[in-house]
């Protein structure tokens, strides 16, 4: 099971994000909620989440320059924007910071349900390269000494 944040300056699009999905039935365990990018950094120190969903357009500090600062600061979390824009500059900026996607609003919830099947795919393909590297690491560890062993008998 996943976390996710969402993050919305409106609270009655962030309620409705919150409260409207299922999100036990998506693989999300817990959900977070800020309305701003500040409380959002904060919330990802004290609780990390897997996945942000953000809005772009913020006062303070925009969805894009939340993004830009979870990637600078090196968090593990999967992107999704929420924009009132279908302008190309707003998807285009939003995939320069390794976005996985995003909605349009208003979006529905079969929108929201499928986002997050692509987005858990993202995750679990992650979890699966780490395992692999960490099996391959420990394998490699576990040859070296054998083959050190062997070199001293």
């Amino acid at each position: 099971m996943y976390r996710v944040l969402l993050v919305e300056d409106e609270e009655i699009e962030l309620e409705t994000l919150r409260d409207y999905i299922d999100w036990k039935k998506n693989g999300i365990s817990r959900v977070f909620t800020a309305r701003n990018g500040r409380r959002a950094l904060e919330c990802l120190e004290e609780n990390m989440a897997d996945i942000v969903i953000t809005d772009i357009q913020m006062p303070g500090m925009s969805g894009i320059e939340l993004a830009e600062t979870i990637v600078h600061r090196g968090y593990p979390c999967k992107i999704v924007f929420l924009t009132g824009y279908d302008d190309f500059s707003y998807i285009h900026s939003a995939f320069q910071v390794n976005a996985v996607d995003y909605l349009l609003k208003p979006f529905t919830i079969e929108e929201v349900e499928a986002c997050l099947k692509k987005v858990r795919s993202e995750l679990e393909k992650r979890e699966i390269a780490d395992w692999s590297r960490k099996t391959a690491a420990t394998v490699s560890y576990t040859h070296l000494r054998a083959h050190e062993t062997r070199s001293n008998l």
